[in-house]
This record gives structure tokens, C-alpha cells and sequence, in this order.
């Protein structure tokens, strides 16, 4: 968990894939510590999720 607060102070919103590439832990890890951060009003969570065509994208 300390790797993803820091990250995000300092590179502002990201989507979930690229916290996990940058702190090197499983996308799995990442929503859950996401999650948990949340639910400790340490961090906000904006989901928007843009449909094109048959397949779903994050929006960035």
C-alpha cells in the first residue's frame, strides 16, 4: 500500500494498469489496496468506462 499513495501524489489520476506496472504488483493487488484506501478515505475512486464497439476501455 505505501508504494500507491506516493505514486499518486506525485503523478496525479492514473488507471489502475498503470499504478500496477509502476509500483511492479498484480493489477488483482492493485484494486484491492485501491479498495482498502478508499475505504479509509485515503484516496478517491472516479470510475468512468467508455464502451466502443464490443469492448470496454478505461477512461484515462
Amino acid at each position: 500500500m505505501n508504494e500507491i499513495v506516493p505514486y499518486l501524489k506525485s503523478h496525479g489520476e492514473r488507471p489502475n494498469t498503470e499504478i500496477a506496472e509502476a509500483a511492479g504488483i498484480s493489477l488483482t493487488k492493485v484494486r484491492l489496496l485501491l479498495s482498502e484506501l478508499a475505504a479509509k478515505n485515503e484516496v478517491m475512486a472516479c470510475h468512468s468506462i467508455w464502451k466502443y464497439g464490443d469492448s470496454f476501455h478505461e477512461r484515462r
